[in-house]
Parts: structure tokens; C-alpha cells; sequence
């Protein structure tokens, strides 16, 4: 399986190499292992880190989006759509797939066009010169928000996302309206923000088309970056599904109460050394950097945790581990 994420070397779409690709898959595997009581401990020796965390995070948060498909509702019925919308409360915030961007808007009426007989919708959207305008869209490009609580999600118009093609690419068309609107940390990352924020929210990534090369060459491409799919809270707090705490804050600033995320990654050993303890009932991926001072200390923290294991037959994670990579996995009680 390949992800379909492709690096951008200056001159065309580059698949990525087969590391990079190990750490998506590793992402998606930590998913599907997930049971009520147990929680997966993985630990990777790595010659470095770029990269690792950012793509392993991917992995993770396309995986539990994809399988948390909360279907937003479309309206796409021929005469339903003007009985459907002329009944809906004004003030009701709708989704518009509008080129490829997501926005949400404010409904203010509906209308049926006189020329095409098309059912037009009204919505208030934001604009730069005026604060905001009524747009007319074809209700075919209006969903409205799931409701949670009485109330939906979003009340502001504004735009969502620009980036929308990207996401698409990786993110199904069942899940992701709720994916872009509700709010859910699954991934922690505790990291060097510097290096992160360049690999996740700087780095240009494109989605695979059938010849990525030409794609790029051509300038037919979906580009976007990490950040677009893994939303992290501190780069964009939006529907935010990942957090990144710097390795030089105290341990004291993490608010486990406020932070229940389904995976932590502990990308270094300074980071693994410090936080694990808040994080102990998450699964973790613990990134290894044999290039790190205190890396033997990581490594004996470990391999103490492996002999209290629940299970003592070999645990068979991943086949096919990448040259210079060593890794162990096993699991433990929550």
C-alpha cells in the first residue's frame, strides 16, 4: 500500500522513499491494533528523525478520520432541494465546496433561477472588502452541518480551508466535512518545534495523480502540506486533530484532563525521557535518534518497559522494516 503523498524536489512530484513510507504504514497499523484495554508500545531506532514524527502523524490521523465516517448532510434531490431549503431556518450555518475551497456561511434564503431552473441558494460568506456578502450557490454545493448539542458546530463564516483537493485526496468524501469542522486531538507530538513546523506546516507535499511527474511539470497538481491533513492546534486551531508540546516546557504545562490523545509520538529521546508519564494511557510511538546523547537511557527505559509486556510470544508489527531502522513493538495494559 502507498500512500499517494508525494515530495516536491524543485523539478517534478517525487514519490516518497521507501522510509517515508514505512512511517505512514506504521501510522495506519497503530490504528488498527487499537483495543479497549491494551495500548501498543512502539519504539524505532532511527540514523535520524526528520520527518518521522510528521509522517507517521499523517498516517494516524487519515486512519482514524477514514474510519470515523459521520456523513454531513447533502442535499441533492431534485424537487426535495427547494422544499428542503425553503423550510430551513435562516442563520443556519452551511458548508460550500466552492473551487477548492471549504467555507462555511450563514443561510439567508433560497430561490429557484428563472433561466435554468437550478434551486440557488443564499448564504453569507466573508468578504475582504466589505466584512461580508450574500452568494448565490446551486444547492448542490450546500451541506449543512451536523448539529451537536442543539446547536452547529461553526456559527462565523469564514473560510475553512483553501487546500480542499489536497485533502480530499487522502480524506473520503463521507468523512470529511466532520473531519474540517469538529475538534479532536488523536495525535500528540512532543518534538523540537522548530524542526516540526518546517517538515509539517512549511514543506510542499503534492497528492499522487496518475503521472505525478508530468502533473507537476504541467502545473496540475493538488499541493498542500502536513499541516492541511494533520491540523496541528498550535499552527492552526481550526478543528484541530494534533498537538505539538516543545521538549522545553515543564512537564507540569501538559494538561493530561484536556489532552486524551489516541496516540503520543515522542519524537527524540529528551522528549520520551520527560513526558511519558503524562501519556500513559495512549499508545505510544517513540522515535529514537541514535544520534542523541541520552539515547542508551531511552533505550533501557524500554527495554525495562518490554519485560513487564502482556504478552511474551514475539508481537509481529510490521514486515519489510527499511534498511538502518530497527524497531520493537509490544503491548500493555492501559
Amino acid at each position: 500500500m502507498n500512500s499517494d503523498l508525494y515530495y516536491v524536489d524543485n523539478i517534478s512530484g517525487k514519490a516518497l522513499p521507501n522510509w517515508g513510507e514505512f512511517f505512514i504504514r506504521l501510522g495506519y497499523k497503530i490504528v488498527q491494533l487499537n483495543e479497549n484495554n491494551k495500548r501498543t508500545i512502539i519504539a524505532i531506532a532511527v540514523p535520524t528523525r526528520a520527518f518521522s514524527a510528521a509522517l507517521i502523524s499523517f498516517g494516524v490521523v487519515v486512519s482514524l478520520a477514514s474510519n470515523n465516517k459521520q456523513i454531513t448532510k447533502s442535499i441533492y434531490h431534485g424537487d426535495q432541494q427547494f422544499k428542503y431549503f425553503s423550510h430551513l431556518k435562516t442563520g443556519t450555518t452551511l458548508l460550500i465546496r466552492s473551487e477548492n475551497k471549504l467555507i462555511s456561511g450563514i443561510f439567508t434564503g433560497c430561490t429557484v433561477d428563472k433561466n435554468d431552473g437550478i434551486v440557488k441558494v443564499g448564504v453569507k460568506l466573508p468578504d475582504k472588502s466589505t466584512g461580508y456578502c450574500v452568494s448565490w450557490f446551486p444547492s448542490h454545493m450546500c451541506l449543512q452541518i451536523p448539529e451537536a448539542n442543539g446547536s452547529s458546530a461553526i456559527h462565523l463564516p469564514h473560510i475553512i480551508t483553501e487546500n480542499l483537493s489536497f485533502i480530499n485526496h487522502f480524506i473520503p468524501d463521507e468523512a470529511i466535512q466532520n473531519f474540517l469542522i469538529n475538534s479532536q486531538i488523536d495525535c500528540v507530538i512532543t518534538g523540537k518545534i522548530g524542526a516540526l513546523k518546517q517538515e509539517i506546516f512549511v514543506t510542499p507535499f503534492i497528492a499522487k495523480s496518475i503521472d505525478s511527474e508530468l502533473a507537476y511539470e504541467q502545473n496540475e497538481y493538488n499541493q498542500g502540506t502536513i499541516q492541511d491533513v494533520i491540523r496541528v492546534q498550535r499552527f492552526n486551531n481550526l478543528a484541530p486533530h494534533t498537538e505539538i508540546y516543545p521538549v522545553d516546557i515543564p512537564a507540569s504545562q501538559i494538561n493530561i484532563e484536556h489532552t486524551r490523545p489516541f496516540v503520543t509520538i515522542f519524537d527524540g529521546v529528551n522528549g520520551f525521557i520527560k513526558f511519558r508519564e503524562k501519556f500513559r494511557n495512549s499508545n505510544w510511538i517513540v522515535i529514537l535518534d541514535r544520534t542523541e546523547q541520552r539515547f542508551r537511557d531511552a533505550a533501557n527505559i524500554i527495554d525495562h518497559d518490554y519485560l513487564d509486556r502482556l504478552n511474551s510470544q514475539p508481537f509481529m508489527l510490521m514486515d519489510n522494516i527499511p534498511s538502518g531502522l530497527e524497531m520493537i513493538a509490544f503491548q500493555d495494559s492501559k
